[in-house]
């Protein structure tokens, strides 16, 4: 019986016609088709999706960069304006620098002129004032008109410039008196004239110290 059956079987198998056989393969490729198909719409919906993100990143990204390009080329143009209106302002200290350079050259010059012109000056005060000195010492010592005419004339000749008028005429009159010794050679009204003139001359004088 189980002969028979083998028999049967086998019979069955090699009656398989060539066109099924065709069919057969031909399901079994439309099979391998349909899983390849969805293999790849499966990697292509996450390509599509990656592509998707990395679009909204990039484009994120573009337009951030477009911001700060915009405002880059605005802080450009402010620093370009700057630029320009320091420019300005320097040109016009380095004018003003150079205006003070001179006037600083200008004004030192005065002031050494200054310094030298007074430096002169206190020179022939002190001279003057020695002078005028020495006149009265030599005065008060009552040696002689002579002595006296002579230590007069020196401040004549030295003070003239800083004597007031009034001074210059007094000097002038006595030194216009006639030389003579003050002593034994000169009577007592001489010497008596002699000496209020002298005294006057000496008042006169040391109210110039003053």
């Amino acid at each position: 019986m189980r002969v028979v059956a083998s028999l049967t079987l086998c019979a069955a198998a090699t009656s398989v016609s060539p066109t099924a056989k065709v069919v057969q393969l031909l399901q079994g490729m439309l099979a391998k088709g349909k899983q390849e198909k969805q293999d790849e719409e499966i990697s292509f919906a996450k390509f599509k999706q990656w592509c998707g993100a990395t679009h909204d990143v990039k484009a994120h990204s573009v337009e951030k960069s477009k911001e700060m390009i915009a405002a880059l080329e605005a802080e450009i143009g402010k620093l370009d304006a700057d630029i320009g209106v320091l420019g300005k302002q320097i040109s016009t200290l380095d004018q003003e620098v150079e205006t003070h350079k001179v006037d600083k050259k200008a004004s030192t010059e005065v002031r050494r002129q200054e310094a030298s012109d007074y430096a002169a000056t206190h020179a022939d005060y002190s001279e003057s004032l020695d002078a005028i000195g020495r006149a009265i010492t030599t005065l008060k010592k009552m040696n002689s008109q002579a002595e006296a005419q002579d230590a007069l004339l020196q401040v004549a000749v030295t003070a003239k410039r800083f004597l007031p008028v009034a001074a210059q005429k007094g000097i002038m009159a006595f030194l216009q008196q006639e030389p003579d010794t003050v002593g034994a050679g000169v009577q007592a009204p001489e010497a008596a004239t002699y000496e209020s003139h002298s005294g006057g001359i000496i008042d006169m004088l040391v109210s110039q110290l003053e």
